[in-house]
């Protein structure tokens, strides 16, 4: 049975971002990997090296009849960072560093405007960005952040369209 609409699309836009990661057109190296988010805010498997990415469909989709024989997916993906704070992510004081801090939400924006610039999915071609939903992010999360964790996230807006058979 194939994926449906959402984890199509989610797969696809962790491919696109493995891809830019390949070409050296983001900030950081890492892996994007597919998973259903269960373990998005779950750190105990990393170590202080590892900048994990999860792409995930959200829980929120929407899908409606816009003619005769046609439907339109509204589709949110979540792209989460997540990362322990490595000693080299410390000050001399112990505080977390603001610059390793800030390279993470600069990631997010890089993944954000890659796609919001028109970047297609080259996995599914009827899928295109949709720039009637505003994308929503989520630079750091503050507890977290006190536990020396850093997690940030963004949702990015997709529509595909497709022919009822």
């Amino acid at each position: 049975m194939p994926d449906c609409i959402p984890v199509r699309i989610a797969k696809a836009v962790a491919a696109e971002i493995n891809i830019a990661v390949e070409a050296e057109n983001l900030s950081q190296q890492f892996t994007a990997v597919f998973s259903f988010g269960s373990e998005i805010t779950e750190f105990q498997d990393l170590n202080d090296d590892t900048l994990t990415i999860d792409v995930c469909p959200t829980s929120d989709q929407q899908f409606t009849l816009y003619g005769a024989s046609a439907y339109k997916h509204a589709v949110l993906v979540a792209v989460g960072i997540r990362r322990r704070i490595a000693p080299t992510d410390r000050t001399d004081a112990g505080d977390v560093d603001s610059d390793a801090i800030t390279s993470y939400a600069n990631l997010l924006y890089e993944i954000c405007t890659m796609f919001a610039a028109g970047r297609n999915l080259s996995g599914e071609p009827l899928t295109a960005w949709n720039p009637s939903v505003p994308p929503t992010i989520k630079l750091y999360d503050p507890d977290k952040l006190k536990d020396g964790l850093y997690f940030g996230w963004i949702h990015l807006p997709f529509v595909f369209h497709e022919r009822a058979t």
